[in-house]
């Protein structure tokens, strides 16, 4: 092993769902769906996660939900869930795993705010995954359910009803608006309907609109459609870690009657629920300005669909195959034409933390009292100790990406900047004093004389007590780990 030491709240949205049946046999909900439940909670975890460390060493925790949707542990939850984190810790049932980040779909617009984790250490035999159903099928007043982890409660189980469907929002196929209570934590969790007998996932909860009774039946979940877009892309043999879903490049504007005839468009093309959007600008450089579109183009249909407006437009340029021919059925000065457009891909890649380089196998270093790091975290409490120092070494600088940044997510407290270490134990032996930084470089030398362990726990100070009052003391468990991340990797290489 490396040298052990180097010495110098997220809240999200819940989107929960009253009871009403289906009409196809098949797909009715029984009277007794406790069966169904139990089988689908199985698959259903909660998610909570560790963002990367900002400048003065601290890092925030959140917790949302997820569907484990295949039995080697891919975990689908909302990019706003896992997109800024660093660390995750997935439980399933009873037991916690650890998840790495896969891939996600998000923009600067959060579009279509899907993610997938995998759980880097599954059980023997794996997992067991919920199936996701069909998303088309669903109709306005079929029952559907939730299943998440509202304000951490895990596993909570709601109900009710599809209120629309075909929304625009995030979602490149429509979001599915649903009856629902509001509360944190759910974002990421299944929106679930009976299919063939079983309860599928039909849609990922996302987000809500309004607060408290203003919000009841806004709430709304990306539909399944769209995750299998991105999940077969994932899955294909050519996939290069790239997502795609088509932009065309044009601010367009909708087309009533009036505009309709004014910009020539032929009377037997003019329909209630059918009569294009006309263009207003065109990007330069973008896939519109490639296939010649002009201000004032009235666009008909897109890849043989004909285009009810403007949202409707967004929806079908985003599902056409991205740089592959298609055609746009446009009127121009009256007359009827054809653009072939080659759409551009509109997914931007995730900015993701990385993990800095450290040179220990904790990830963090000791500051001993009067050097500068500690007088700088000390240097409030000075006064009130009078000029004297505490004797115990310093927790100073924690490395992003290390054990102790990661140290806590599974349930024990964190380490942060300014704690004092006064205790170390590993498996197998007593708590070890450290009073003093000659104590502490005594226990190090100690367990580097060959004892092996798998964690160790730091006893430490949370923080200086005001002189007179008892010190608040916390066991914070780690798992060393020399850095192995992209910097050493590149290092290798060069040498």
């Amino acid at each position: 092993m490396n040298a052990l030491l180097k010495v110098v709240a997220v809240s999200f949205t819940l989107l929960v769902a009253s009871l009403t049946p289906s009409i196809a046999s098949a797909d009715a909900v029984p009277n007794d769906i406790r069966p169904l439940l139990h089988e689908a909670q199985k698959s259903v975890v909660t998610i909570y996660m560790r963002s990367a460390l900002d400048e003065n060493g601290m890092s925030s925790g959140g917790v949302g939900s997820g569907s484990i949707i295949t039995p080697d542990g891919i975990v689908l939850t909302n990019c706003h869930v896992a997109c800024d984190s660093m660390f995750y810790s997935v439980v399933v049932g009873d037991k916690r795993y650890d998840a790495e980040f896969i891939q996600a779909t998000g923009d600067g617009q959060m579009r279509n705010d899907t993610a997938f984790i995998r759980i880097t250490n599954p059980p023997e035999g794996g997992f067991t995954a919920i199936a996701l159903g069909d998303s088309d099928a669903l109709e306005v007043g079929q029952t559907v359910i939730a299943i998440g982890s509202p304000m951490g409660v895990e596993n909570t189980v709601t109900a009710g009803i599809v209120s629309a469907l075909g929304r625009n929002g995030v979602s490149i196929h429509g979001d599915i608006q649903h009856d629902a209570d509001i509360f944190g934590g759910n974002s990421g969790g299944p929106l679930l309907a009976v299919q063939d007998g079983v309860l599928k996932i039909v849609g990922m909860n996302t987000y809500v609109l309004g607060a408290g009774k203003e919000s009841k039946g806004l709430v709304f979940a990306v539909p399944v459609k769209t995750v299998k877009f991105f999940l077969d892309q994932i899955h294909a043999d050519d996939y290069d870690g790239t997502l795609k879903w088509g932009r065309l490049g044009v601010m367009v504007a909708p087309v009533d009657a009036d505009t309709a005839t004014n910009l020539g468009v032929p009377a037997d093309r003019i329909r209630a629920n059918a009569r294009g959007v006309y263009v207003n600008k065109v990007v330069p450089n973008s896939a519109a300005a490639e296939a010649g579109f002009r201000p004032f183009d009235v666009i008909l249909s897109f890849n043989g669909v004909e285009i009810k407006g403007v949202e409707h437009l967004t929806l079908v340029v985003a599902q056409a195959p991205v740089g592959e021919p298609v055609a746009a059925e446009i009127v121009r000065g009256g007359n009827v034409m054809t653009l072939t457009v080659k759409t551009h891909n509109a997914w931007t890649p995730i900015e993701r933390p990385t993990a800095e380089p450290y040179e220990d196998s904790f990830g963090f270093e000791v500051a001993a009292p009067g050097t500068p790091p500690y007088l700088k975290l000390f240097a409030d409490k000075l006064e009130a100790y009078e000029g004297n120092m505490l004797p115990f070494p310093m927790i100073g600088k924690i490395y992003n990406g290390s054990p102790a940044h990661q140290a806590g997510l599974h349930g024990t407290g964190g380490l942060a900047p300014g704690m004092f270490i006064s205790g170390i134990k590993v498996a197998g032996q007593p708590m070890m004093p450290v009073r003093s930084m000659q104590e502490l470089m005594a226990v190090m030398n100690h367990l580097n004389s060959g004892i092996e362990f798998e964690t160790i726990t730091f006893m430490v100070m949370v923080a200086p007590p005001t002189p007179g009052d008892e010190p608040n003391f916390t066991m914070v468990t780690l798992t060393p780990k020399a850095y192995d991340g992209p910097a050493a990797d590149a290092a290798e290489g060069d040498e």
